[in-house]
Order: C-alpha cells, then sequence, then structure tokens
C-alpha cells in the first residue's frame, strides 16, 4: 500500500521514509537501501535525527523507524 501511495505522489519524503522502515523490517534490505538513496536524493540533509523530532508516536514506534532508517543507510 506505501509502494503505490509513493508511486501516486513520488515527492511525499514522508511515505519514502515509511516505505524504507517498513521493507527493512521485512527482510527486503536491499529495496530498502535503494529506497533510501531515492529519499535522501528528494531530501539531502536527512538524517535519523530530524526524523526522530517529527514523529508524532510514543515509544516503540520512533525506534523502529530509527532503526530502519539506519539499517537502510540514513545517516544518523
Amino acid at each position: 500500500m506505501i509502494q503505490r501511495g509513493v508511486s501516486r505522489q513520488p515527492g511525499a519524503t514522508w511515505a519514502l521514509r515509511w516505505l524504507v522502515t517498513t521493507l527493512v523490517h521485512a527482510g527486503r534490505k536491499d529495496e530498502a537501501r535503494r529506497v533510501c538513496v531515492r529519499l535522501l536524493e528528494s531530501s539531502p540533509g536527512l538524517t535519523v535525527a530530524k526524523v526522530w523530532d517529527q514523529l508524532p508516536f510514543e515509544t516503540g514506534t520512533p525506534e523502529r523507524v530509527a532503526a530502519g532508517l539506519r539499517e537502510a543507510g540514513l545517516p544518523d
């Protein structure tokens, strides 16, 4: 479902962030790394810390998002 949204709104960087995290946790790490490259191309300078600061969720979700982004290659 996230991939469909990204294909319809390729500039939606928030969707790319979720897609990267979802792919990592689904074991599709090579694909997550490719999407992470797209994310960094559309948001130069984006870091895990910047994403973390924007997450509105309570304990658990930010950690999983940060871990997925790190594993896919987003810098801290």
